[in-house]
C-alpha cells in the first residue's frame, strides 16, 4: 500500500469539504485593474455600451512612461438599462466585512464628464440593504481625487430590510459604486463618465496608528538588544 495513499485522501477531502474563501473579503485588498479586467464590476446588461470598462491608461499614477489603468463607469441620463450610474461587484467585495477588519473604503474617482456627480457606496447582506451617509461630489474635469468612505455604523443608512448593522456585514453579498445625491443601492438617472482606479479595503485609523506603534515598538526592542549584545548602554 502506497504509504501516502491516506494523506492524499485528507487533502482531497479537505478540498471537497472545507468552502472556498477566495473570493471573500480581506483587509488591504486592492483593485487596480492592472490585470487589463473590470475585476468582477458589472452591470445587470454586461452587454450594454455603458457597461464598465478597463481603460489601460490616464489612471492616477499614470507617468506616461508607465501606464496606469484604471474602470470608466458611464450612464447615458435616460431612461432604460444604463441610465444610471451604478455598477456592482458579487465576488471579491462579498464577504465577512466585521471579522476581516474592514472598516473602510478608499477610492480613486475623476469625473471626465459634464454633469456633477455624487459618489457613493451601496451595500447588500443579511436580511438588509445600506448606504454610505457621506457622498462626495465630483464637478466636471475634477481630475482623480481620492476619497474614504466609512463603514462604521453612524456613517451608513438603511435603505431596506430589516436586518442590523452587524447582521449584513457579516454577510455582504453585493456592494455598488454609484452616483446618487442621496443615500441608495441604485444611482440617480444621470448622463456621466467617471474613472474609479485603486478599491481598497482599509482598518480604522486606530487600527493603522496601533500596527504602526508596534512596528516602531519591536524596532527599538532590537537596537536595545543590539547594543546589549554589543556591551554598550
Amino acid at each position: 500500500m502506497n504509504k501516502f495513499l491516506p494523506a492524499i485522501r485528507l487533502c482531497l477531502f479537505l478540498l471537497v469539504a472545507l468552502p472556498l474563501t477566495a473570493s471573500a473579503i480581506f483587509l488591504d485588498q486592492i483593485d487596480d485593474f492592472t490585470e487589463g479586467t473590470t475585476n468582477n464590476w458589472t452591470i445587470g446588461n454586461p452587454g450594454s455600451p455603458f457597461a464598465p470598462i478597463n481603460v489601460p491608461s490616464g489612471g492616477p499614477f499614470d507617468t506616461g512612461e508607465s501606464p496606469d489603468a484604471f474602470l470608466e463607469l458611464s450612464s447615458s441620463g435616460v431612461s432604460g438599462s444604463g441610465g444610471k450610474l451604478t455598477t456592482f461587484n458579487t465576488s471579491q467585495w462579498t464577504g465577512d466585512y466585521i471579522g476581516s477588519g474592514v472598516t473602510g473604503i478608499s477610492a480613486y474617482f475623476n469625473n471626465t464628464g459634464s454633469n456633477p456627480v455624487t459618489m457613493r457606496l451601496g451595500f447588500g447582506g443579511a436580511g438588509a440593504i445600506f448606504g454610505t451617509q457621506h457622498g462626495f461630489t465630483l464637478t466636471p474635469g475634477s481630475g482623480w481625487q481620492e476619497v474614504t468612505f466609512s463603514l462604521s455604523a453612524s456613517d451608513l443608512t438603511l435603505i431596506s430590510g430589516s436586518g442590523s448593522f452587524e447582521q449584513t456585514f457579516a454577510d455582504i453579498a453585493e456592494i455598488r459604486i454609484l452616483s446618487s445625491v442621496n443615500p441608495a443601492f441604485s444611482g440617480d438617472q444621470i448622463a456621466a463618465t467617471v474613472g474609479v482606479d485603486n478599491i481598497a479595503a482599509i482598518p480604522e485609523p486606530s487600527s493603522i496608528f496601533l500596527l504602526l506603534a508596534g512596528t516602531a515598538g519591536l524596532a527599538l526592542a532590537r537596537r536595545v538588544k543590539d547594543k546589549k549584545s554589543l556591551g554598550l548602554s
